[in-house]
């Protein structure tokens, strides 16, 4: 287990988004822990601190995550959506392609049967 103060794993620059380095992350939290301790405050302010700003930085990336989410299941919802079209239409064109070939088999039968058509 890392010591306290020293795992800043998932901490990335606002500049670049990528990972703070190890040194500049642990200089800084040492510089706000001696900072906390001259203006009299205890290192549970510190931490307290810190954490706020994890905690800041936690619901910012669920915010990202669940708009990201939201956004995947319209598209989704968009796909099912054209995709249910798609298939009502192909079933209503196989239908009517049924209605055909009756139609087709039923004069075929009336002719090689010599049967006069409907309302003749």
């Amino acid at each position: 287990m890392a010591e306290f103060g020293s795992d800043f794993r998932g901490w990335n620059s606002s500049y670049s988004d990528e990972p703070m380095p190890l040194k500049e992350m642990a200089e800084r939290w040492r510089g706000l822990a001696d900072e906390s301790r001259s203006a009299g405050n205890s290192m549970a302010d510190a931490r307290a601190g810190t954490l706020g700003d994890c905690a800041d930085e936690l619901e910012k990336r669920v915010e990202e995550t669940a708009a990201e989410l939201m956004a995947r299941s319209e598209h989704y919802r968009e796909l099912a959506a054209e995709h249910h079209e798609k298939c009502e239409m192909e079933h209503i064109m196989l239908a009517r392609e049924d209605q055909v070939m009756a139609e087709v088999y039923e004069t075929c039968a009336r002719l090689l049967t010599g049967e006069p058509k409907e309302g003749q």
